[in-house]
């Protein structure tokens, strides 16, 4: 039982042009000689230079004490819905 599910949520990401305050950037195809993706204000054409890409999609995961709690307390609930097998008593000769 060493892998356990737990939900995870999608969230988008964006940049706010700081020039026009108005436009998100948005990744073009072209980067840069150290590798940083040139983007472009969809408002105004001011450009920057980002390590990612936006807009993205980042994953937004529970605290580990709300996962681990969370699978505790499924594992219990399993436990306890498992019904058990009753075994004879076994004499010994």
């Amino acid at each position: 039982m060493a892998e356990k599910m737990f939900p995870v949520v999608p969230t988008g990401l964006a940049y706010l042009c700081d020039n026009c305050n108005k436009g998100l950037a948005v990744a073009t195809d072209k980067t840069s000689p150290d590798g940083l993706i040139r983007h472009t204000c969809a408002n105004c054409g001011f450009n920057y230079f980002f390590k990612k890409r936006y807009p993205t999609i980042e994953w937004r995961f529970p605290s580990l004490d709300e996962v681990q709690k969370d699978l505790v307390a499924k594992e219990t609930d399993t436990l306890a819905a498992t019904p058990l097998k009753v075994v004879p008593d076994v004499k010994e000769s």
